[in-house]
């Protein structure tokens, strides 16, 4: 199995769990005194059920943070963890976002006829380029490594 295929099957499992969770939630309470005995026999189904998604989560979650941290990849002659990349391109869209938020703030104090005294577009550019980057970096290596 591929790496992206494992994140794509364990977030397959937690869309399951939070189904799963939902449909308990709605048959917690019953107005009919009739639905209890039915409605907690579907729900003792309904909790095994999640008890083998949970265990089946952890079973990826352990898998998919082994492979992460033993798959290399390079970025700027350095050489980085898969983990390590994720890490610093979630760093970077905080970065980016802060940027953006400078901007927007920077074009209403000009559209009130004030003077701005930053220019962010082009670090904003900068910024972007090198998320995508990183991330078709990720990509390649998600979808280039094998695991067990």
């Amino acid at each position: 199995m591929l790496l992206a295929e494992a994140v794509l099957e364990k977030d397959y499992i937690e869309e399951s769990i939070e189904k799963i969770n939902s449909y308990i939630h709605n048959l917690l309470v019953v107005i009919d005194n009739l639905d209890t005995k039915p409605n907690k026999s579907l729900i003792e189904q309904k909790l095994e059920e999640l008890e083998d998604l949970y265990k089946k989560h952890q079973q990826f979650s352990i898998m998919l943070n082994r492979a992460k941290s033993q798959a290399k990849l390079k970025i700027n002659n350095m050489e980085l963890t898969l983990r390590d990349a994720e890490t610093i391109k979630e760093s970077m869209e905080r970065k980016l976002s802060n940027f953006e938020d400078l901007l927007h703030r920077a074009s209403k104090a000009m559209s009130d006829s004030k003077a701005v005294c930053i220019e962010t577009e082009l670090t904003i550019k900068e910024i972007r380029l090198d998320i995508k980057t990183i991330d078709m970096k990720i990509q390649h290596v998600m979808w280039n490594t094998e695991i067990s």
